[in-house]
């Protein structure tokens, strides 16, 4: 940690007890029983999760200081309903944003909790905004060119294929595309229908005949062996690929999916959502889809990048997607004959491919390391793409873990 963010933190811890008792007098507010040890409370608890989240990296720091000490204010929230304290008058907008402040405790800015706290805040933010800086993204490019598939593309040296999940396009890879530039020559095709990528009239997508259009990719291409990456419904394309050309597979990565068929009850929903899609809308299949991809708490801008990507997908494009997988046989066989390094990585929090399909397909192959990634949804390349890259990266080295 350092010492910016150490001083963050004793700055906010120290604030927050004055900040309290200073607010509750400019609302007119009687302090209930207890209220110095509330606010002592509030602070331990603040320290607590501060020290948490400032010792992670910038990347990882999914919440921000500020946040972390509104949150605080639920103690004190819950004190002031105990002792039935009137909520106060409030704005709609600072409702919408802060729905469980009734009490209005949550300041707005550093800037309300004093000199100290204000000017660490600011000495935090320069500190962040200084390494975003140096942090400088390689350029992807657009290669439309790729045999009818459409790619996004970054980096030099041994390919790498990113395959997309549903109902998403090739961006869902633009944090390993920059990350992993370094590496490889990281390739992102848009599979058939997806994207910038032409529907070519299906009514169903199987797994085998995506694989069979990443195949003839690789071939016509003269890349050889490839470090192949799937997500999801990506991953069913992979395990499809090497299942019938192992020789074109340098490694595997599989990341939030799993080898096995539909349940039945999964089979009728995926009909289920092709109906509902038709009957409704793209916005109606992003509302159904977002809570289940990501996790609870995932940061805004990643749900505002998914719900741009299921929105703009063809209807036709879906619905084909949502029959080759209900129809998809069971590969978890596949695994144990796969002789090549592989990585099965999937978030802890993931609702679609729970860890328990991650740990089953790790136990079936001789050659696959498991990596779950703390309070991360079903969409890890996006939700913590860092950690994602991380686990790539030491797939690749021959560093993956045992």
């Amino acid at each position: 940690m350092d010492d910016a963010s150490r001083e963050l933190i004793e700055a906010l811890v120290e604030a927050l007890p004055p900040y309290l008792d200073d607010r509750i007098e400019v609302l007119g507010i009687d302090a209930p029983p207890g209220w110095e040890r509330v606010c002592s409370d509030a602070a331990t608890r603040l320290r607590v999760e501060l020290d948490d989240l400032l010792s992670r990296p910038f990347p990882q720091q999914r919440r921000g200081p500020l946040e972390m000490f509104q949150s605080a204010m639920e103690g004190p929230t819950e004190a002031l309903r105990g002792s039935k304290t009137a909520p106060v008058e409030r704005d709609d907008a600072v409702r919408s944003l802060l729905p469980g402040d009734v009490f209005a405790l949550a300041p707005a800015s550093s800037r309300a909790l004093g000199e100290r706290a204000w000017h660490a805040h600011l000495a935090w933010g320069a500190a962040k905004a200084a390494w975003m800086t140096r942090r400088r993204r390689p350029m992807i490019k657009i290669d439309r060119g790729r045999h009818g598939m459409p790619s996004l593309e970054a980096g030099e040296g041994p390919v790498a294929v990113l395959v997309h999940g549903f109902p998403l396009d090739s961006e869902m890879w633009v944090d390993q595309l920059a990350g992993l530039a370094g590496k490889r020559h990281v390739v992102a095709p848009d599979l058939r229908g997806h994207g910038d990528s032409v529907w070519q009239g299906d009514d169903v997508h199987t797994m085998d005949l995506l694989a069979d259009d990443l195949i003839s990719l690789i071939e016509a291409e003269q890349w050889g062996q490839v470090d192949l990456v799937g997500f999801s419904m990506g991953g069913y394309v992979a395990l499809s690929l090497i299942e019938r050309r192992p020789d074109l597979v340098r490694t595997l990565a599989l990341v939030d999916t799993k080898a096995t068929a539909d349940s039945p009850e999964g089979k009728a929903g995926r009909d289920a959502t092709a109906a509902g899609l038709l009957e409704n809308d793209r916005a109606w299949l992003s509302s159904q889809l977002t809570p289940k991809l990501m996790a609870p708490d995932a940061p805004a801008l990643p749900r505002g990048r998914l719900r741009s990507m299921i929105e703009r997908q063809r209807y036709e494009t879906s619905v084909a997607d949502l029959a080759g997988m209900r129809d998809r046989p069971d590969r978890s066989g596949v695994l144990e004959g796969v002789s090549v390094p592989v990585s099965i990585i999937v978030g802890e929090l993931d609702v679609v491919t729970p860890v328990a399909d991650s740990e089953a397909m790790a136990d079936a192959c001789p050659h696959a390391g498991l990596v779950v990634l703390p309070g991360i949804g079903h969409l890890a390349p996006m939700e913590a793409p860092d950690a994602v890259n991380q686990a790539l990266d030491a797939l690749w080295s021959g560093t993956r873990p045992d």
